[in-house]
């Protein structure tokens, strides 16, 4: 006869393998990669004395901000920027001169 106690253990370790098995059936999906996230560390930290839960959540998170950090960096983009700058026909510039001087001439007589 299985022990009663052994049951609680099951529990959680079908917990563990309920979240990994979402979280690697998830293919990019936010939800379930979060629900495999969680029914993992529910049955990890239920398994694992406080003691040790404590250091191995701090861990986890220092590896998550590092990898955070490094992906911010690498969004930065080495290719070189062309700016083209507007090309003005001379021809229609040279016209808008003379029509100045034109006037300028015609507002001084």
């Amino acid at each position: 006869m299985i022990n009663i106690s052994f049951l609680p253990f099951l529990f959680h370790l079908g917990l563990i393998i309920l979240g990994w098995w979402v979280l690697k059936k998830a293919n990019g999906e936010f939800i379930k990669k979060w629900v495999g996230m969680i029914l993992l560390s529910i049955g990890a930290f239920s398994i694992l004395p406080v003691i040790i839960a404590i250091p191995v959540a701090l861990i986890a998170l220092y590896v998550i901000s590092k990898s955070k950090k490094q992906s911010k960096s690498e969004l930065i983009i080495n290719e070189p920027i062309i700016v083209s700058t507007p090309f003005y026909n001379q021809h229609t510039h040279h016209i808008l001169d003379e029509w100045e001087r034109k006037t300028l001439k015609e507002e001084t007589k």
